[in-house]
């Protein structure tokens, strides 16, 4: 297992495309009609989750990422935590962005209501214009129970 921060992945391209950003807008339960009418609707946080699963790297579908080198099982863990932090204004239809990601740390603590193991992977993906500025900032958190 590498280091902690991980390499970079291999940068990937996300095309913000105004009818992936309705279709996961209404995943996520977001009903404003804006996602849906407006020509170039700025791309909700959830976009960007869904934009690593659509065109980047997951826990399921690592790749050749570090994701592939993480200690945690693919078919056992459940999806902690999703955060996703913005520089500036979200990004809108019409927008190119390129992602890249790393592992970001792991860590373990003891359930309090099993007495047992958790191991709890955190994974970073960044989210930059054409131009190489940082527009958004992902983490997602998994945790898997270990067995005993």
């Amino acid at each position: 297992m590498s280091e902690f921060p991980s390499a970079w992945s291999r940068p990937f391209s996300v095309p913000v495309e105004r009818g992936k950003i309705g279709e996961i807008a209404r995943a996520a339960g977001l009903f404003d009609r804006a996602y849906v009418d407006d020509p170039e609707p700025f791309a909700p946080p959830a976009f960007f989750y869904g934009a690593a699963y659509l065109f980047g790297s997951t826990w399921e579908r690592p790749g050749d990422t570090a994701l592939a080198e993480a200690p945690i099982d693919p078919q056992r863990l459940l999806h902690a935590e999703e955060e996703v932090v913005f520089q500036g204004a979200p990004p809108r239809a019409g927008d190119d962005l390129t992602g890249r990601v790393r592992l970001e740390s792991v860590t373990e603590k003891t359930s309090r209501s099993t007495g047992r193991t958790l191991r709890f992977v955190t994974a970073m993906t960044e989210f930059c214009d054409r131009d190489g500025a940082l527009v958004a900032t992902s983490r997602t958190t998994a945790v898997e129970e270990l067995p005993s």
